[in-house]
């Protein structure tokens, strides 16, 4: 079982970077997978800003800006789910990248 911004961006992945055909039912059963793993509100928010802003609904935060809309990110800002957040500018759902390489190299 992943963590929910492990999740995310497993199904980020496997949402926007459309894999092989010929692993279309494993990637479907990961793609469920992942979305229950995850609390629906944040499944809904992810199609709806993968629909709007393609590849880049899924940000990482970098020198504390959003690196969607290059706006500033407030160090209090709100988390969604541990380590995930959303931009209070442009909607996009980001990430701490050191979060994520603390979660690969753990």
């Amino acid at each position: 079982m992943l963590g929910p911004l492990e999740s995310l961006i497993r199904l980020h992945e496997l949402t926007v970077d459309k894999p092989d055909v010929k692993n279309r039912r494993r990637m479907r059963a990961e793609v469920d997978r992942c979305k229950l793993e995850l609390p629906p509100e944040i499944v809904d928010r992810h199609e709806y800003l993968v629909g709007r802003y393609g590849k880049s609904a899924l940000v990482p935060i970098k020198g504390g800006c959003c690196t969607g809309c290059y706006i500033s990110v407030p160090s209090s800002r709100e988390s969604l789910e541990e380590g995930l957040y959303a931009c209070e500018q442009c909607g996009r759902l980001l990430f701490d990248e050191s979060k994520v390489f603390d979660l690969i190299h753990a």
